[in-house]
């Protein structure tokens, strides 16, 4: 969501589809509960998120929507706790504000028709009625790189010693200071 925001304040027309029923993506279908990487890490707690801009704005608006949240410590870094009500709420009222934005919920790209190199068109269903989209650029978040894959252009295979692996976070209670990471 926040791409497409991005892109749709430059007055670019842009197209969202989402495959879920409503914003968020991973950040609610995943169960993630915190926004990880928005504060600099350090000794002191963090007065604000690195970031301006809208990484800032939605940060606020999720802070304002669960009154008293701040960020907290989980090891070396600060986090957000956030709940995926409140996402989803911050990301459908930053994609309805925006003129230049389309968001289709409930959608799936099928098929890309490519010529000359060129991702030339975009066959999606939303819901059981077909669209075709005609982009001048795509920027696929899907996660699998669904793009990628029906425009049968093949992902690169990384080897597994520069893989960046997933990370999870879990919060544990109970334990004794000596016990914990540093």
């Amino acid at each position: 969501m926040p791409a497409a925001v991005a892109s749709a304040r430059l007055k670019v027309r842009t197209v969202l589809i989402e495959k879920g029923a409503g914003p968020g993506g991973t950040g609610v279908t995943a169960m993630h509960r915190f926004i990880c990487g928005a504060y600099l890490n350090g000794p002191e707690h963090p007065r604000a998120p690195i970031n301006g801009g809208l990484t800032e704005r939605i940060i606020g608006r999720l802070r304002s929507l669960s009154s008293g949240q701040e960020p907290i410590r989980m090891g070396r870094v600060y986090v957000l706790p956030y709940s995926s009500e409140h996402l989803q709420a911050v990301y459908s009222q930053m994609a309805e504000s925006e003129t230049s934005l389309q968001v289709f919920y409930g959608t799936r790209a099928v098929s890309i028709s490519v010529a000359d190199g060129v991702i030339r068109s975009v066959s999606a269903f939303s819901g059981d009625q077909p669209m075709e989209i005609i982009p001048r650029m795509i920027v696929d978040c899907s996660g699998s790189g669904m793009v990628i894959q029906l425009a049968g252009a093949g992902q690169p295979e990384v080897p597994t010693e520069e893989r960046q692996l997933a990370g999870f976070a879990i919060r544990l209670s109970g334990l004794n200071a000596a016990d914990e990471l540093l």
